[in-house]
């Protein structure tokens, strides 16, 4: 799913969502490591709906405060060395060959990331090697908001003082590309692909 190709003298900055789009995620690893520690399915489910998890992940609360949520939602006793391990079992490593691709775009754009995250997997990934190319990252426990709210993507707009349309956006989930797209921005679909981004960087002309 993409928008029309545009006119690529107009692109100015080149924005990337990070999970499924710059780095590999595992959802079943993650699931694995929670069954070792007694934990099912309907546990994770229910947790990823929870107000404490929202706030975690817009920066309204520290780690502490929810490793002690979670302590408690769970009904378990872990340290939170342990909780530091299953909840980065989600995170990859970067997908292949993207960086060297990056590292030619930062020549002509200005590269962002845009991302749904919190600060324990910021941290966990904050040193790849992939992220050395990028500009500005905003993050929604730095911003204080989440996809696909309308008021991140306008918060994004103002600090880069750019048009909706001066933007090339990349995604993995429908709903945060059909709100960049309510909002103007240029917006593709990709999923743990570098041919995906490649091609859409060939659709506008931006890329060989």
């Amino acid at each position: 799913m993409s928008n029309v190709s545009t006119n690529s003298t107009k692109i100015k900055c080149l924005v990337f969502d990070i999970g499924r789009v710059l780095i590999h995620l595992h959802p079943e690893r993650s699931f694995k490591t929670y069954q070792e520690m007694g934990l099912e399915q309907d546990f994770l489910d229910g947790l990823f709906k929870q107000e404490d998890f929202l706030y975690f992940e817009r920066g309204l609360i520290s780690e502490e405060e929810f490793y002690q949520f979670v302590l408690s939602y769970s009904k378990k006793d872990f340290s939170i060395t342990d909780f530091y391990k299953v909840w980065n079992s989600f995170l990859g490593l970067e997908i292949a060959g993207l960086q060297a691709l990056l590292l030619t775009l930062r020549e002509k754009f200005k590269l962002c990331t845009l991302s749904n995250t919190n600060i324990i997997h910021w941290n966990a990934i904050k040193n790849y090697p992939i992220f050395a190319p990028f500009h500005l990252h905003f993050l929604s426990f730095q911003v204080g908001l989440r996809k696909p709210s309308p008021e991140l993507y306008q918060e994004m707009l103002r600090k880069l003082s750019v048009r909706p349309d001066e933007i090339l956006y990349f995604d993995d989930l429908i709903e945060n590309v059909r709100e960049a797209r309510n909002q103007g921005i240029v917006s593709e679909m990709v999923c743990e692909n570098i041919s995906q981004i490649k091609y859409a960087l060939q659709k506008h002309r931006l890329h060989p």
